[in-house]
């Protein structure tokens, strides 16, 4: 199946998003309070974009704002590169 060049780097973005920008985030503005390192800080995030929320670490202060903002990046990129992604693939099954 070959997808888009714009779909394929539209999911790399995210994915550097997820696993660098917001860890990077959490760790400077702090995720709840206590010290975390950046393997926390990762797991945080992928725990957040992916809306599982096991509760180990709950956001306070400014990390809630920054979860928040995150989970409306996920949920905004699942509206918009879904539908695109269904659609590249009925094309190439109608020719």
């Amino acid at each position: 199946m070959h997808i888009s060049r714009e779909l394929f780097y539209s999911g790399v973005a995210y994915c550097l998003t997820m696993l660098v920008l917001f860890p990077i985030l959490y760790l400077v503005a702090g995720v709840d309070g206590e010290p975390r390192n950046f393997s926390e800080c990762v797991y945080f995030s992928l725990v957040t974009a992916t809306t599982t929320g096991y509760g180990d670490i709950a956001p306070q202060g400014s990390g809630r704002l920054i979860a928040g903002f995150q989970m409306l990046i996920t949920m905004a990129y699942i509206a918009f590169v879904l539908p695109a992604a269904v659609s590249v693939t009925l094309r190439q099954s109608d020719t």
